[in-house]
C-alpha cells in the first residue's frame, strides 16, 4: 500500500502541481504531486471570551470580575449542560495602570506640579478569560447572548472544528496517494516507460476553518435581541475543508 512508504508528514499552506522525469543516484525517477481534499460540516465550536474590569480599588476589580465570571460559569454548566471539562480558564490577569500627566503650565500650584511629567497611578485592570468547546453548534448564539448579558467584554475567537478530524486526514491522504499515482502512471505512459515502487514520499497536511464575521470583536459589537425571543443574527457554520497533497517520486521501470 502507497501509504506505507511515507517518510515524513508537515504543515503547509500551500501546494504546487508538477510533474517530472529525474535522476537521483542510480535511480531514474518520476515525481508528481497528488491532491486530496474532504469536505464536512462541522460539529464543534470553540468559542475564548474575557472578562475585563477597572477600578480604582484593587479587592473591588477582582469583586466585580470574579462576580461575572462565576454567573457565566454558572451559564454555561447549568443553562447550557457543558460539561466541567469542555470549560478552561485561559487567562488570569491583575496590573495597575498609569497615566502619564504631561504639565507645561507653570500656574500649577505647588502640588499640582508635583504631579507633572510623570506617571501617576489611574486604576486596576482586571481580566479572567474562558476557552470553551461546544459539542453541539447550535448552542453558540445563545452562548454569546447570555454570557455578553451576563458581562462578558470580549469576544476573541470563534473556530468551528470536527471531532471526525483524523480520520479526515486519512481520507483526503489516501485521495492524494492514488492522485499521485495516476499522475505518474499518465506521464510514464506518455513516454513509453512504466513506474515500479515508489523511492520518496511526503504528505502534506492543509486545514481550512471557517470563522464567523464577528471573531476577535468586542461584546459591544456583537448584535443582540431586542425585545424578541429569537437572536438578531443567526449563525452559518459552512464546511470544514480538509486537505492534503502527495509528493511522490516513483523510480521508473
Amino acid at each position: 500500500m502507497l501509504i506505507r512508504y511515507i517518510i515524513t508528514a508537515i504543515l503547509i499552506l500551500t501546494s504546487s502541481t508538477n510533474a517530472f522525469a529525474s535522476s537521483d543516484s542510480d535511480n531514474n525517477l518520476i515525481s508528481v504531486v497528488g491532491k486530496g481534499e474532504v469536505n464536512i460540516v462541522p460539529d464543534e465550536v470553540i468559542v475564548s471570551f474575557t472578562i475585563e474590569k477597572t477600578n480604582k480599588n484593587l479587592k473591588e476589580a477582582q469583586k466585580q470580575n470574579d462576580d461575572i465570571a462565576n454567573k457565566v460559569l454558572r451559564i454555561m454548566k447549568n443553562k447550557l449542560s457543558i460539561e466541567d471539562n469542555l470549560i478552561q480558564t485561559n487567562l488570569i490577569n491583575v496590573r495597575p495602570v498609569y497615566d502619564y500627566i504631561r504639565c507645561n503650565n507653570r500656574q500649577l500650584s505647588s502640588a499640582q506640579n508635583n504631579n507633572c511629567n510623570k506617571q501617576v497611578f489611574s486604576h486596576f485592570l482586571t481580566q479572567k478569560g474562558f476557552t470553551v468547546t461546544l459539542k453541539e453548534t447550535d448552542k453558540l448564539q445563545t452562548l454569546l447572548e447570555d454570557v455578553i448579558g451576563a458581562g462578558v467584554t470580549h469576544v476573541n475567537n470563534i473556530s468551528f472544528a470536527s471531532s471526525k478530524f483524523e480520520s479526515l486526514k486519512q481520507k483526503a491522504e489516501l485521495i492524494a496517494a492514488k492522485d499521485a499515482k495516476k499522475r505518474a502512471e499518465a506521464v510514464a505512459q506518455s513516454i513509453g516507460v512504466s513506474i515500479d515502487k515508489p523511492y520518496r514520499i511526503t504528505v502534506n497536511y492543509f486545514n481550512h476553518n471557517p470563522y464567523p464575521q464577528y471573531e476577535s470583536a468586542t461584546a459591544h459589537a456583537y448584535p443582540m435581541s431586542s425585545g424578541s425571543s429569537a437572536p438578531a443574527k443567526t449563525v452559518a457554520t459552512g464546511q470544514l475543508t480538509v486537505s492534503a497533497t502527495v509528493q511522490a517520486q516513483f523510480i521508473i521501470d
